[in-house]
């Protein structure tokens, strides 16, 4: 992951890959340890729900410190969508990150 101007942004992605990205969030948890994760994820043109689109949440894992999320073999070129990250530690807190995912043919 990259950062352009302080905001998040993934590689680029062409339609037919399929691979994880992380969600590092080792810098905010602390002491404590990530305990589950949900995933959402939106097309930026017009903020439609893409989570399933984009997404496989069975083939998502979480970690002490990182979240894997699972890109399928999707997305339109040309788009880019927003993903995001709410993450609860074992002590009940609640961090979110966001990043950005390009999709085109390269």
């Amino acid at each position: 992951m990259t950062t352009v101007a302080g905001v998040p942004w993934f590689a680029p992605k062409q339609p037919t890959e399929a691979y994880y990205v992380q969600f590092d969030f080792t810098d905010v948890v602390g002491d404590s340890t990530l305990s589950s994760a949900v995933v959402a994820a939106v097309d930026t043109a017009d903020d439609s729900v893409v989570t399933s689109t984009i997404t496989d949440v069975a083939q998502q894992s979480v970690g002490d410190y990182v979240v894997s999320v699972w890109l399928k073999a999707a997305g339109m070129t040309g788009k880019v969508y927003k993903i995001t990250c709410l993450a609860t530690a074992a002590d009940g807190s609640k961090y979110e990150l966001d990043a950005y995912l390009p999709v085109r043919a390269l």
